[in-house]
């Protein structure tokens, strides 16, 4: 019978960069993901509440050899999502909030509105050569500038280990 092991990984990021990404762990030749289970989160602030009303965003997570820099993500076309390389991905639009005080005054928005708590029962195994990496990737509107982004993410993934 094979071994499991509960991998955990939290990584927090600000960034003026709409394309976030992180190694979230390594999977040996012959590992297996079995579940996933963690939240992701993200908030802005602006000077404009306009701005970020409705600002679209995508978030996914895929598995791939090391050397490849993986699939892209835009919120506005469906091209890359169909790429069986993710393992999961969802779009989200972001909530505002009320202004923060401050000069210039802050208008933040946050996502995903509700329980950001996802269970994710994809299984990937890595590739039998070299191993894999698993990376998660956020991705807000290219075509919208806004002031930094706070990514948060955290998240404890189930590996089923080689024999």
């Amino acid at each position: 019978m094979r071994g499991h092991q509960w991998r955990r990984f939290k990584y927090e990021a600000a960034s003026s960069n709409q394309d976030q990404s992180s190694i979230m762990c390594v999977l040996a030749p012959g590992e297996t993901i079995i579940r996933m289970r963690g939240q992701t989160n993200l908030s802005v602030f602006y000077t404009s509440p306009a701005i970020t009303r409705g600002l679209p965003v995508c978030w996914g997570i895929f598995i791939q050899g090391h050397d490849t820099a993986g699939p892209l993500l835009n919120p506005n076309h469906n091209a890359d999502i169909a790429s069986q390389l993710w393992m999961w991905w969802e779009g989200i639009t972001l909530f505002d909030s009320p202004q923060v005080t401050g000069s210039p005054a802050q208008y933040p928005a946050y996502g995903p509105q509700g329980d950001p708590t996802r269970d994710v029962r994809a299984q990937r195994k890595a590739d039998p050569s070299i191993g894999s990496d698993v990376w998660i990737r956020g991705v807000s509107d290219p075509n919208v500038t806004v002031g930094n982004y706070f990514w948060s993410w955290s998240w404890s993934i189930l590996v089923q280990l080689a024999t």
